[in-house]
């Protein structure tokens, strides 16, 4: 698995996904080789960027920034987030080296920040000092994952003078707006995961539910998801289910996978699977 820590701008582009760099964002939290991470400053800054979005008329009504809202905080609620929240500690104020950095990165004349004004007709550009507070802290917050990872992360900005000052600190990052979905690095990329015919059986329930969804068996299968048959019931894309995975000659070895359902008619479901799994373990050979 590889920790992707996302900054506000970035993470905001998952709730409107239309445009490439948005689909890239999406993409990512959705991938089952990534954990997306936001930190808990960056969190306030998506809420504030709702109700900016809102006054400037992008999101067109009440209902629909309550919805926006909504959405966002269920995805960072502790029970299967989408993005897991990450806390500033006191440790982190020690990281003495990236106050360096920052204070030598981006001098305040060269820094401009890009915002769309729907009132002005466009793109306008703005002064903005060197690294904010928010900046320092996801960086500082970037740096720990880094260490504790073994440089198996990235950081998802599209920030210029964020990316200078990751780039100094050694961190690795990706930009959605010039990474295209097509050369993401292969360590993030969930179509390296193969799928292959394996006819396992497969017993599907709605997470936290005794009930039984279908019993059935898969079409094919991966590390990252798995295409199983439907016994006629069509599935909300997007639910939270549980499948218990097992071979055909040994109903007993019956192993849960926590899943979400991409795709589902009368015929199949398509899920991918919230960690990967070891696809050797459930065959009998």
């Amino acid at each position: 698995m590889i920790n992707c820590l996302f900054d506000a701008n970035a993470a905001v582009k998952y709730y409107f996904p239309t445009e490439d760099p948005h689909k890239l964002v999406k993409y990512l939290v959705e991938s089952p080789k990534v954990i997306s991470n936001i930190t808990t400053v960056q969190i306030t800054e998506v809420l504030s960027m709702f109700y900016k979005f809102h006054r400037k008329k992008i999101i067109t009504s009440d209902s629909e920034l309550t919805m926006y809202v909504d959405t966002f905080l269920k995805d960072i609620a502790p029970n299967d987030p989408k993005f897991n929240r990450y806390d500033f500690v006191e440790e982190h104020i020690k990281d003495l080296e990236v106050y360096k950095v920052i204070s030598e990165t981006c001098p305040p004349a060269d820094r401009r920040e890009t915002e769309y004004l729907p009132e002005c007709g466009g793109v306008v550009k703005k002064l903005k000092n060197v690294a904010n507070t928010a900046d320092a802290l996801m960086l500082i917050i970037m740096r720990e994952i880094h260490l504790i990872t073994d440089k198996n992360c990235y950081l998802i900005t599209s920030d210029s003078h964020v990316k200078k000052i990751a780039e100094k600190l050694g961190l690795k990052f990706i930009d959605p707006n010039t990474t295209p979905l097509a050369t993401v690095p292969f360590d993030v990329d969930r179509r390296a995961f193969k799928r292959k015919n394996h006819n396992l059986g497969a017993i599907c329930k709605y997470r936290n539910s005794a009930d039984t969804l279908m019993s059935t068996s898969t079409i094919n299968i991966c590390e990252g998801g798995a295409c199983v048959r439907s016994t006629g019931k069509v599935i909300e894309p997007k639910s939270r289910v549980s499948i218990y995975l097992y071979d055909f000659s040994d109903k007993t070895n019956r192993e849960e996978q926590h899943a979400e359902v991409i795709y589902s008619d009368k015929d199949k479901m398509r899920v991918k699977f919230i960690e990967p799994i070891v696809i050797n373990r459930l065959i009998n050979n």
